[in-house]
């Protein structure tokens, strides 16, 4: 069965082309009279900002008294200090990598993982394995808490070089979100508050409640210089900046060094997450 975001009616007005995922759900290819959706320049115009729909894109929400204690477990690259949004990576028990997920941290006790990578559904399976660790017969993160809120909030992704000038029409100027790396609650146009992330340089991911997503998607549009892209485009962009060398969008089993990880930070000094001790020894090969 086909299942309609909540955006699709301001899909279908823009002409929008439409193609089903792997759970039934519709997401945008492509809008008419566009140029082709590349990002090899990252369409970077000295006055443009791109919209896309992010509906259907990986996220979890991670709550309860056992969320640190399993992201230290998940991720090998230092803990987020809260407030921050820090790319990650995710390891398998051999050393392989999982994927490259961003992890927001925004409390004690409560995270955000994004990825829009071609690893996210790997990593989503390795969600629930991990959550579900059992050690003889007691769990560890059997108090943590995974959701989404797919039913309540909609994911819209504003990036590109004028992506800081449209938030400044809804936001104060000083806000912390405009710095790189940063989650925060905002409040759009004083009324409308919701989660947003900045992952990097002009990308940021608002989670819209569902009863103001039309409202917000239209008064962004209003804005000569904001166009809609279809969702693969602001995957690419996302991803864009991550080097080759990470393998990024692609599912194949990948295994790198600790050095080249260590190179991008991504890994910590403790051995305390899954495939520490296999990542050990690719130190001495380099």
């Amino acid at each position: 069965m086909t299942h309609h975001g909540i955006l699709y009616d301001e899909h279908v007005v823009l002409g929008a082309t439409f193609s089903l995922d792997e759970a039934g759900g519709e997401y945008v290819t492509s809008y008419p009279q566009q140029s082709p959706d590349t990002v090899e320049s990252k369409d970077l115009a000295d006055h443009e900002c791109f919209i896309t729909d992010m509906s259907g894109v990986f996220y979890r929400v991670l709550s309860g008294m056992d969320a640190q204690a399993y992201i230290s477990m998940l991720s090998a690259t230092d803990h987020a200090g809260i407030g921050d949004t820090r790319l990650s990576c995710v390891l398998s028990g051999d050393g392989s990598v999982i994927s490259y997920p961003f992890i927001a941290r925004t409390g004690d006790s409560e995270y955000v993982i994004l990825d829009a990578s071609a690893r996210s559904q790997t990593l989503s399976m390795w969600m629930d394995f991990v959550q579900h660790i059992k050690q003889d017969t007691y769990e560890p993160f059997a108090h943590v808490h995974i959701e989404t809120f797919n039913d309540k909030l909609v994911p819209i992704a504003l990036y590109g070089s004028a992506a800081n000038q449209l938030l400044l029409d809804y936001i104060p100027q000083d806000s912390a979100i405009f710095e790189n790396h940063r989650v925060d609650v905002i409040s759009l146009d004083s009324h409308i508050t919701c989660l947003c992330l900045h992952p990097c340089q002009s990308w940021y991911m608002l989670f819209v409640p569902a009863k103001y997503a039309r409202l917000m998607w239209r008064s962004f549009l209003s804005f000569t210089y904001v166009k809609p892209k279809p969702y693969q485009h602001a995957c690419d962009y996302l991803c864009a900046g991550l080097p080759d060398e990470l393998n990024v969008n692609s599912n194949d089993k990948l295994t790198l060094t600790f050095r080249v990880l260590n190179n991008y930070n991504l890994v910590r000094s403790d051995t305390s997450y899954i495939g520490a001790r296999e990542l050990q020894t690719t130190k001495a090969r380099g």
